[in-house]
C-alpha cells in the first residue's frame, strides 16, 4: 500500500522526522563510544616480556599500550629468578590496545628435591629416577668396571649422599662401569624430539651431550622449549660408537626444517 505523505497531518510528519534523526544519530554516537572502548582496528603487537623482572615488563607493557598480570610463579634453572617465564599471548602475536597479557613468574627460592640413590643401578634406570625427580644428568663418565653399571653418583666433581637436598635442575654426573667387552652401543635417532626428550633418550643409549644448537629461528626461551631436533651429530644409524661418545643436537622452531 503506497503512502501519500502529502495527506499526512504536518505534526505526524515532524514526528517521524524527529524519530528517524534520533535513531540516526543514536546509532552514530553507539558506533563511536564502541570504537573508542574496544579500539576497533587497533591492534598493537604483543611484546617480548620473557626474561624481564615484573617493574621491567609493567614498564615496557605502559609503553607498548598493554597491562599484565601474574597468575603464576615456577622455577627453572637458567632463567632469572623473578624473571618472566612464561607469558600469554606470546610475543609478537597482534592484540588490541589495554589487553591484559598473562605472566608466568619464575620463582625467586628453587624448589628442593631429594638426591635418589642411584649408585649400582643400570644407566638406564639412573637416568630415568634422575630426571623423574626434576635433576639433570651432568655427564656419563666410563671407566673399568661392570657394565653400565653407576660405580658413583657426583654433584662438582664430589659423591654426593642419597637423601642430600639439592635445588631442582642440577646436574649430577655419573661414574658408570665400562666391561670392554660391552663398550659399544648405537645413537637413537631423536630428530623431532623436544631437547629434554632427546636428552633422556641420548643418555639411556649410554651417551653424552655434546651441546644443543639453536637456528635463528629460536628468539626467545619460550622457542626453545617448543623447539625440535632436526639434525643430529653423529647421525642415528651410523654404526657403533663407544659408550660415552658425545652427540650434538641441532634444534629450531620452524616446522618446515624437519620436513627437508
Amino acid at each position: 500500500m503506497d503512502i501519500n505523505l502529502k495527506k499526512l497531518p504536518k505534526k505526524l510528519l515532524l514526528n517521524i522526522v524527529l524519530i528517524i534523526a534520533f535513531v540516526f544519530v543514536f546509532v552514530t554516537v553507539t558506533s563511536i563510544f564502541l570504537n573508542g572502548v574496544t579500539h576497533h582496528g587497533k591492534s598493537v603487537p604483543t611484546p617480548d616480556f620473557v626474561g624481564l623482572t615484573v617493574p621491567e615488563a609493567e614498564e615496557l607493557a605502559r609503553d607498548s599500550k598493554v597491562r599484565v598480570e601474574v597468575i603464576d610463579t615456577t622455577y627453572v634453572k637458567g632463567i632469572q629468578r623473578g624473571g618472566v617465564f612464561m607469558q600469554e599471548p606470546a610475543a609478537g602475536s597482534m592484540v588490541k590496545k589495554n589487553r591484559r597479557i598473562r605472566l608466568v613468574i619464575n620463582a625467586m627460592t628453587p624448589k628442593k628435591v631429594m638426591m635418589p640413590y642411584v649408585e649400582d643401578c643400570p644407566v638406564r634406570q639412573a637416568v630415568s629416577d634422575l630426571t623423574s625427580k626434576g635433576l639433570e644428568v651432568g655427564k656419563l663418565i666410563y671407566v673399568s668396571g661392570y657394565d653400565d653399571r653407576v660405580i658413583q653418583q657426583m654433584v662438582g666433581g664430589k659423591r654426593i649422599e642419597p637423601g642430600t637436598l639439592v635445588e631442582s635442575g642440577t646436574k649430577v654426573s655419573l661414574k658408570v662401569g665400562l666391561d670392554p667387552n660391552y663398550r659399544y652401543t648405537t645413537v637413537p635417532n631423536v630428530q623431532g624430539e623436544r631437547a629434554m626428550q632427546a636428552r633422556k633418550d641420548i643418555w639411556e643409549r649410554s651417551l653424552n651431550v655434546r651441546k644443543l644448537s639453536y637456528d635463528s629461528s629460536v628468539k626467545t626461551y619460550a622457542d626453545s622449549l617448543n623447539a625440535v631436533v632436526y639434525r643430529q651429530t653423529p647421525d642415528y644409524g651410523s654404526g657403533q660408537v663407544t659408550k660415552g661418545s658425545e652427540v650434538t643436537l641441532y634444534l629450531s622452531a620452524d616446522p618446515d626444517k624437519l620436513s627437508k
